[in-house]
């Protein structure tokens, strides 16, 4: 505790000495945010803190003073970031999140470059439409749970690509700690379903660094690599059996020239894993739960929109929870998490599914952000 105290200490002192004007302003702010910050359902509640000794008036000053860039925000945080962490491997270690958010602004006509945004809807089934922007956030997870602090956040035009925005975003960071990364470190980086696509696996083997934990949808293909002899001076084959995210294997229907065939879509799960452990671990709401990881190692998936993914095996893992008191499953499908990179088999079986738990707390982030900020 006396640790944290200290840190936190220096870091106020830093600001104190930064030399602007508004240094003392900024810090009375950061101390209230700290103190009661999840209290305050609006900026003005901050100067009712007892650590705020400013008016409002003075907070929209301080944020119009400060305008600093990406980078320099960057490299003041990492001044102040945890340690790395240690995998089983012995590679040091940092857990890193993207995912993107959207910044509701339907009653603000005079900003330029709103865009058609989803939003909740409080009837079931329904999806309702506004106007706002779409954000693009890199977070630092910390593995402590609850706020997931934004080391890079850019405001996506309705113009641009996501995926390349978040790719642009994700490769300047990966850039900016180069020199950090040549200490036997590696980064973690957690993404949700949205981003388990060939375009977004196959551009982040080019960081050799970095490795993914990609969340993939239910009920896509995969193969296996070729392990046959080839004949012919034709190309190599390099996919082997074909399988689908499904726990059990399926059946379906289609029609073929005029002609109604069935096909067979085979389980993942009717491959043998090269890895399976169970455990039994406590969730966050105390609930106690038998968790089941299986490894499938170096699978593949198509090649799709000019990003080759015929050099990229990656690792599968399948997750399923079991209530440890009924033996009943907690969620009817299973989680599928794509480990990806060159340094892929530095991260254990159980490393991946507890990294990739902490992609939740950027959620968290966002739910505090919008209710509060």
């Amino acid at each position: 505790m006396q640790k944290k105290y200290l840190k936190t200490l220096e870091f106020c002192l830093q600001i104190l000495l930064s030399g602007t004007s508004r240094a003392r302003s900024l810090v009375n702010y950061l101390m209230s945010l700290a103190s009661g910050g999840h209290l305050c359902k609006h900026p003005v509640d901050l100067t009712l803190q007892p650590h705020c000794h400013y008016t409002y008036s003075n907070l929209t000053k301080v944020v119009k003073h400060f305008h600093y860039t990406e980078a320099i925000l960057r490299d003041f945080f990492t001044a102040y970031a945890d340690p790395p962490k240690v995998l089983h491997s012995g590679k040091n270690y940092y857990t890193i999140g993207y995912d993107f958010t959207k910044l509701i602004k339907a009653y603000s006509h005079s900003l330029e470059s709103r865009v058609y945004v989803l939003m909740s809807n409080p009837v079931v089934g329904k999806v309702c439409v506004t106007a706002g922007y779409v954000l693009g956030a890199l977070h630092y997870l910390s593995g402590a749970g609850g706020f997931a602090p934004m080391v890079s956040l850019k405001r996506i035009d309705a113009q641009e690509d996501k995926d390349s925005v978040a790719l642009s975003q994700i490769a300047s960071f990966m850039e900016a700690n180069e020199k950090e990364l040549e200490k036997t470190l590696l980064f973690l980086l957690a993404m949700d379903a949205a981003f388990g696509k060939a375009k977004i696996l196959s551009s982040l083997h080019k960081h050799k660094q970095l490795v993914g934990l990609v969340r993939l949808r239910q009920g896509i293909k995969v193969w296996t690599l070729y392990k046959g002899s080839h004949a012919g001076k034709g190309a190599k084959r390099i996919y082997g059996d074909q399988y689908y995210l499904f726990v059990t294997t399926k059946t379906k229907p289609t029609l073929r020239k005029g002609v109604t065939t069935t096909i067979t879509q085979q389980s993942i799960t009717d491959l043998t894993a090269d890895d399976e452990q169970t455990q039994k671990y406590q969730l966050q709401n105390g609930k106690w739960v038998i968790v089941t990881l299986r490894r499938y190692n170096n699978l593949l998936i198509r090649t799709k929109g000019g990003a080759n993914m015929k050099d990229k095996p990656f690792d599968l893992v399948m997750v399923t929870l079991q209530d440890a008191d009924s033996g009943e499953m907690v969620f009817t499908r299973p989680l599928f998490i794509a480990i990806t990179g060159e340094l892929k088999s530095d991260v254990s079986t159980w490393e991946a599914y507890k990294e990739y738990l902490q992609r939740f707390d950027v959620e968290k982030t966002y739910r505090f952000s919008n209710n509060n900020l």
